[in-house]
């Protein structure tokens, strides 16, 4: 097992996700009343909406076996500005949400805003992290896996995919709505 910090980059990639527009500027934080909402919810009640959620977001890919290169691994997902950090890991047809453990296979760490970039397909996985926007830790091979499978998801085969990108659609703009507002009444 490979146990460096990397990006999964390709130059390719690159120009489009540049083309978009996301990635030349830095990326807006999570607005600090949701940071502190969700850093004060308990452990219990955010390990039982993620485990729900993603269970029923991925349910076809899961009954396929498209999950199965999670097989004994685990992953660390920590999302940096909004305080939630959690381990994924594959038992039979069903992901489990344990407590965070840097010691995980892979360390996956990065905004809201760009795991819902990830996540809504509007930006480019490899361009995420070739901008270091999203950081991997760990298993460079298991990475690849995540990277792969997060981009193969198709959003027409599943109806919480296609409300989780329309939901990250609406918020991808708000938040851009709000960065460009304050940038105008801000004194230059």
């Amino acid at each position: 097992m490979e146990s460096n910090k990397h990006s999964i980059t390709s130059h390719s990639s690159v120009a489009v996700t540049q083309k978009a527009g996301h990635l030349n500027k830095p990326l807006p934080q999570m607005p600090m009343p949701l940071q502190r909402m969700l850093s004060k919810t308990p452990w219990l009640v955010s390990r039982s909406a993620l485990s729900l959620t993603l269970n029923q977001m991925f349910k076809t890919e899961l009954k396929e076996g498209a999950l199965s290169f999670l097989e004994g691994k685990k992953v660390a997902v920590d999302i940096s500005d909004g305080g939630l950090k959690f381990c994924l890991s594959l038992a039979g047809e069903r992901l489990q949400v344990s407590p965070f453990n840097a010691g995980a296979d892979l360390v996956l760490t990065g905004s809201v805003y760009a795991m819902m970039l990830l996540m809504s397909q509007q930006a480019d996985a490899d361009g995420l992290f070739f901008k270091r926007q999203l950081v991997s830790e760990g298993d460079t091979e298991l990475g690849l896996f995540v990277k792969n499978f997060l981009e193969s998801v198709d959003p027409e085969q599943s109806k919480i995919h296609q409300f989780s990108q329309k939901l990250g659609k609406n918020m991808l703009f708000a938040i851009d709505q709000k960065r460009k507002f304050w940038a105008q009444i801000k004194p230059h």
